[in-house]
């Protein structure tokens, strides 16, 4: 079932079957705001408790304002910084790229929820597609549409940011992650870590005394998965998708190392991120780590994802 509603004085569309709720904000970049399992009276995601849900504007400060926490979605870069290549040589783009703070068109079509969004200062049109399998299952099919003549390399990342207890594991096709960047986090970037052995203890155990933040990235995939299990009762969280289309795996760890929001206590949560390419920067991603994904010229690109909630 989808139905129309409001969250947070937003307006909002709301799935829902037997198993999971989910609730978009289409005029906030499609955020999914809750991943709500009703079997277990469990909500996934991370709300911020010391920002409030108003809507964001295009080029909008996402750590200091907007991160209030639940999924969005990262395109055509990340981190903030100026397009590498192209006729588009030097344009700058925005923090957590341009998508999440744009209105994004909405039809219901049958039983999916079928969201648009065009780019501001590239022209592509990003297009998701969103429905419900059962059982606590949900499906998201992307396309990307260049159209330009000229190829468009780019970076797409899932951000869902999850709420933590301490204890929680993550599981992840390998422990080997490079280092991006960190707060109180002894590895530089580029080193390649451990998951399971670093900073003298086991990261994929979520702990809120262990004061660093970090973003690590996965090497290429081989398998494409990534959950997030709960150990005190059993409920997981689990992603699955196409490595040769969804390639790498982010991971933001902060556990309690970093707060954006100004006079915040630091947060306790996660980003368990599938993404095409790694790092956040795009320029770095096309010249340094030769780790992204190209658009090609009046072309499109096509990738998938599930999330499975037990």
């Amino acid at each position: 079932m989808i139905a129309e509603t409001a969250y947070e004085n937003l307006l909002a569309y709301r799935l829902a079957d037997d198993s999971v709720r989910l609730t978009i904000l289409p005029h906030w970049g499609g955020k999914i705001a809750e991943i709500y399992d009703l079997r277990r009276g469990r909500e996934w995601l991370f709300r911020n408790p010391a920002l409030a849900y108003r809507l964001p504007t295009y080029d909008s400060n996402y750590a200091r304002d907007f991160d209030v926490g639940g999924f969005d979605e990262c395109f055509p870069n990340v981190g903030a910084g100026a397009y590498p290549s192209g006729p588009w040589r030097g344009t700058p783009l925005p923090d957590h790229g341009e998508v999440w703070s744009l209105p994004w068109g909405t039809q219901v079509l049958g039983d999916q929820l079928f969201l648009t969004a065009h780019g501001i200062r590239l022209p592509y049109r990003l297009e998701k597609n969103i429905r419900l399998l059962g059982g606590g299952r949900v499906r998201f099919d992307y396309r990307a549409i260049n159209r330009a003549p000229f190829p468009m390399p780019f970076l797409w990342s899932s951000h869902p940011l999850f709420a933590l207890q301490p204890g929680m594991k993550i599981n992840l096709p390998t422990p080997h992650l490079r280092v991006h960047g960190g707060v109180n986090f002894p590895a530089q970037h580029g080193d390649v870590i451990d998951l399971t052995r670093a900073a003298a203890r086991d990261l994929s155990v979520a702990d809120p005394l262990a004061n660093l933040a970090v973003k690590l990235f996965s090497p290429r995939l081989a398998e494409g998965w990534a959950e997030l299990a709960d150990p005190s009762d059993g409920a997981t969280f689990r992603f699955d998708f196409d490595p040769d289309r969804v390639t790498h795996l982010g991971l933001w760890l902060n556990y309690g190392g970093w707060a954006g929001a100004p006079g915040a206590a630091p947060y306790f949560n996660l980003g368990l991120e599938p993404c095409l390419g790694a790092p956040d920067t795009l320029d770095t991603a096309v010249n340094h780590w030769d780790a992204y994904a190209t658009l090609p010229p009046n072309g499109t690109q096509e990738w998938w994802l599930e999330i499975s909630v037990a």
